[in-house]
């Protein structure tokens, strides 16, 4: 009997769930290793979920970041103003 933590199925339930809290980084993680114990169409799946993830946390993610700091500068800077 296989362990649960080194199959498929537990780990791309776990990478789907991180990727629906936007935790990208935990999801590209569990799609890496849902990817060594996926077989046929399963391990395309798993790489281009795992390319995208990556994708977003490296990418989109510090951007969005960058661009709620600003916001909440320009919000204080507003504030102070008035």
């Amino acid at each position: 009997m296989k362990k649960q933590t080194n199959s498929y199925h537990h780990n791309a339930q776990l990478a789907a769930s991180y990727e629906r809290k936007h935790q990208y980084c935990n999801a590209a993680l569990h799609w890496k290793i849902a990817a060594q114990f996926a077989k046929g169409s399963n391990i395309k799946w798993c790489d281009d979920r795992l390319d995208m993830c990556t994708h977003i946390s490296e990418n989109v993610t510090p951007l969005a970041l960058l661009l709620k700091k600003k916001q909440d500068e320009d919000n204080d800077l507003y504030r102070s103003s008035s």
